[in-house]
């Protein structure tokens, strides 16, 4: 049994405990601990998700502490299984309402952030974000490979804390595409304009537009910006990066 034991320590404060067929999650802070019962309660809505309850692990809870079965992360071999999933996902996504952006984010953050850092844009992104019209669904949001997970040919989504019934899984099939076509260490953000210039006309056999990559530029700009208001940790490298995004996207959008 304790050769197969794996303990591992996370940023976000809390060990990670590997035993042959499990894992367990415990939290080592108080603030760790809120987080992992708000996943606890997001989780009791994804089971009525028809969209994702079929990807989610069995959870179990010991003192609050989240127990699951111990599967694999998905690796490239797998893309298949992916593209199934992102096949089926889509079926119906011509009957989605379509919202305005800014109704799909937290766009205060966003925003403010323009308006403050980089004000003579503001005004052009106001009107983008009320233009600009996305599909709306649930969504993940942190759909990545090693948020996928697999048993057999069947995949298991994990890492749920940012899922969000009033998305766009446009979000998480742009997510999963950049991470991909990242390069080993790369921003997000540079692997996002490098692709912006080469858009497929469909990723997994879901239509694309430039539009819909903009979009997902913002959402994805926007969830850090919260976060890291949240946490008090822009800092000047954060900053300036978020900067010079604003400043491309400025140059790219056409409202």
């Amino acid at each position: 049994m304790f050769n197969s034991l794996n303990i591992e320590k996370r940023n976000t404060k809390v060990f990670i405990i590997k035993t042959k067929n499990k894992v367990i999650k415990i939290p080592y802070t108080f603030n760790s601990w809120k987080e992992i019962q708000k996943e606890r309660a997001v989780i009791g809505e994804i089971r009525e998700d028809i969209g994702f309850s079929s990807y989610l692990l069995e959870y179990k809870y010991i003192f609050g502490c989240p127990i699951t079965a111990r599967l694999s992360p998905i690796k490239e071999a797998d893309n298949g299984l992916v593209e199934q999933y992102f096949q089926k996902a889509f079926t119906d996504s011509e009957k989605w309402e379509k919202k305005p952006l800014r109704y799909l984010l937290d766009s205060d953050f966003f925003l403010n952030f323009v308006l403050k850092h980089v004000p003579k844009s503001y005004n052009r992104l106001v009107k983008f974000l009320g233009a600009v019209r996305i599909p709306r669904s649930s969504a993940h949001s942190d759909f990545h490979q090693k948020n996928i997970l697999k048993k057999g040919n069947r995949l298991y989504f994990i890492d749920w804390m940012r899922y969000n019934r009033n998305s766009s899984k446009y979000f998480d099939l742009l997510d999963f595409y950049i991470y991909q076509k990242g390069k080993k260490y790369e921003p997000w953000i540079e692997a996002w304009g490098r692709e912006y210039n080469q858009i497929p006309d469909a990723i997994f056999g879901v239509k694309i537009s430039k539009e819909y990559f903009l979009a997902y530029g913002v959402w994805r700009v926007s969830e850090e910006l919260k976060k890291f208001a949240l946490e008090n940790a822009l800092d000047k490298y954060k900053h300036k990066k978020y900067v010079n995004f604003i400043n491309i996207l400025n140059e790219k959008i056409n409202v």
